[in-house]
């Protein structure tokens, strides 16, 4: 009756404990998160609609000295002069308040694209 039991339980515990362990997301589907284009960013349609969809409410010109502490957000000039803060406030570092405030962080392909936009030189283009 022993050996039965170790015959059995053996092949168990193999099988268990080789069919568990962590599976990554980014392993598994490698293709899910990497439709980022950091290539060829423009202001004018990238950078924009970013800030239109997530900061303007607060920080567009009409809003900013109500809502935005009167840190505008709107126009290119405004923008750069104001870079390090949104990339700060952006990324949630503690330096910075947490933007959009009451809000989680956008996503992680839109702050690259912020980023990689003021690593390009900030192209007013």
């Amino acid at each position: 009756m022993k050996t039965i039991s170790m015959k059995f339980l053996i092949p168990v515990i193999i099988l268990l404990t080789t069919a568990c362990y962590y599976d990554s997301e980014e392993i598994l589907f490698p293709e899910v998160g990497t439709d980022c284009n950091l290539v060829d960013l423009s202001f004018s349609e990238d950078i924009t609609l970013i800030l239109n969809n997530n900061c303007w409410s607060c920080h567009s010109n009409a809003n900013a000295a109500s809502f935005g502490g009167n840190l505008k957000l709107q126009n290119y000039a405004d923008i750069v002069q104001n870079i390090d803060a949104l990339i700060g406030s952006i990324n949630h570092n503690s330096s910075y308040p947490a933007m959009p405030k009451n809000g989680g962080k956008i996503s992680d392909c839109q702050i690259q694209k912020i980023e990689t936009w003021n690593t390009d030189g900030l192209p007013n283009n």
